[in-house]
């Protein structure tokens, strides 16, 4: 889960979910047009729709798919926290590890 700014404006909630996979294990069909949303950050979506699609790091070899983006619920589980610095007072503490920031 990820409580960025970033991701809460992109996804109009209070957090955004990824399932992350290493790169080379995801296959993909139709095109994206991406964005830099930081440095290192490029977030892809679907050009007719605009959904947001995935998001990658140029730095890192893994991609990262959002939770809602699947079929089937309940199908993945979060097992941290990033951004915890910006986390609604509301949510619960201690479910997962938490980062201040990011996992690096």
């Amino acid at each position: 889960m990820c409580h960025c700014m970033t991701c809460r404006h992109i996804h109009g909630s209070a957090f955004g979910s990824y399932a992350i996979y290493e790169h080379a294990n995801v296959e993909w069909s139709g095109s994206t047009r991406a964005w830099e949303s930081s440095a290192l950050g490029r977030r892809h979506f679907c050009p007719v729709c605009g959904s947001v699609a995935f998001m990658e790091y140029t730095d890192r070899t893994e991609i990262d798919l959002p939770l809602g983006s699947f079929d089937r619920t309940g199908i993945f589980e979060p097992t941290y926290e990033l951004w915890c610095c910006h986390r609604e007072p509301w949510l619960p503490h201690g479910v997962r590890t938490e980062f201040v920031e990011d996992r690096d």
